[in-house]
């Protein structure tokens, strides 16, 4: 689990500067190996499959990290607690799909990414009506 933290901040890490709102941001975004291997890992072996409340557990951590890097970004956004756990669940739906598929690189590609810029879109067209 610990390792597969630190596997998840470096990936969120390596991407620090891409543009969630790019309209083809499934292909501007890296895939750090050692993530890609710690994912492949955990949804091709049945033994190293993750309680809900471990998989609870590291979306939230990823939801935190996204936020944070969001607010580096626009200090002036605002990120609720409803927000907050939309964010969290589109990270646990993106881990059922990559539990169903066994194909981590495709799955985050065509379908994690393009939730996590529809979400960012979401924050920004809210910010805008307000």
């Amino acid at each position: 689990m610990q390792n597969l933290n630190r596997a998840l901040h470096k990936q969120l890490s390596l991407n620090k500067g891409k543009n969630l709102l790019h309209s083809q941001v499934e292909q501007l975004i890296k895939l750090d190996p050692a993530f890609l291997a710690a994912m492949e890992e955990l949804v091709t072996n049945p033994s190293a499959t993750l309680s809900d409340q471990h998989i609870d557990e590291l979306a939230g951590n990823a939801a935190d990290s996204l936020i944070e890097r969001i607010y580096l970004i626009n200090q002036y956004i605002q990120i609720d607690s409803k927000s907050r756990s939309l964010l969290a669940s589109i990270y646990r739906e993106s881990w059922r799909k990559l539990i169903e598929s066994r194909d981590v690189e495709s799955t985050l590609r065509n379908h994690h990414y393009s939730r996590l810029r529809a979400f960012v879109e979401g924050l920004l067209s809210r910010r805008t009506l307000n």
